[in-house]
């Protein structure tokens, strides 16, 4: 059965992605490992460490071993909470993206549900219904962790000035922009693989033997420097800094997240059931 494209329909799969995990016994009980394990992120590296990275002795060591990554300015910040909360969530909350995206298509395939599903929906429909689904999901999920972080602040007796909330809102904006590919990556093993684990395993193995592969050929062969930007999350050592790089902190990402959706749209459009 043919469809015209339908927006109406990418937002109501959208929205049953967010049901499936907010209002489920299942999800709920993933949120709660969510949250339990941010607890012990707030409670052991982001309270524990605020205090050191805002002493002088601190300052000194950075200045002397990491001028250059460009993380001076990170120390400028006026609260120290938030300096932690920015480094540990851009390496962090991928791999949470990774968790909660993985089952996106491929447990439908494997249940033989999918083509019931297809019945009211386009293929492509589909798969950008679950992508939004995600990634409203992940972008709740970032703002309440960064949300808990100001909140840290305050039970620390800091004053959080207008100047944190406007660099909050950046952070929420760079690091939903992290994540994009992370998740756009996962629509595309999921439209050929039928289980959510193995999702993550393919993901995990396709990553590394190509940065093995890209390695080998740029050492050997040529410089292939460049192919490392196709692998998601590459830029985020780059970034971490704050310098202000447009080029690594949007282009890349979001064009990355649409390479993947495309080439996923492609083959889901052509692969049988």
């Amino acid at each position: 059965m043919l469809y015209h494209f339908s927006s109406s329909r990418v937002w109501a799969i959208t929205f049953f992605e967010l049901t499936r995990l907010f209002a489920s016994k299942r999800g709920l009980v993933v949120l709660s490992a969510f949250v339990c394990v941010w607890l012990l992120i707030f409670y052991f590296i982001i309270g524990s460490s605020a205090d050191f990275i805002s002493s002088n002795n601190f300052k000194d060591i950075v200045q002397q071993a990491f001028s250059q990554l460009n993380l001076l300015i990170l120390l400028e910040w006026e609260l120290p909470e938030l300096t932690i909360y920015w480094i540990v969530s851009a390496y962090l909350l991928p791999t949470f993206a990774l968790l909660f995206s993985c089952d996106q298509t491929c447990s439908d395939r494997e249940r033989g549900t999918l083509r019931f599903v297809l019945l009211r929906a386009s293929r492509s429909e589909l798969l950008y219904g679950r992508f939004f689904g995600q990634v409203f999901i992940v972008c709740t999920l970032i703002f309440i962790t960064l949300l808990a972080s100001l909140l840290f602040s305050l039970v620390n007796q800091q004053s959080v000035g207008m100047a944190s909330v406007m660099l909050s809102v950046s952070i929420l904006l760079k690091l939903i922009i992290i994540t994009l590919p992370f998740i756009a990556s996962m629509s595309l093993i999921n439209v050929f693989v039928k289980s959510a684990k193995m999702s993550l395993v393919v993901y995990f193995l396709i990553y590394i033997a190509s940065a093995i592969v890209i390695g080998l050929l740029n050492k050997y062969v040529m410089n292939l420097s460049y192919l490392f930007y196709l692998l998601p999350g590459e830029q985020i050592e780059s970034i971490v800094g704050f310098d202000g790089n447009y080029l690594n902190e949007y282009v890349i990402p979001l064009t990355q997240t649409v390479i993947y959706l495309l080439v996923a749209q492609y083959i889901f459009r052509r692969s049988s059931l």
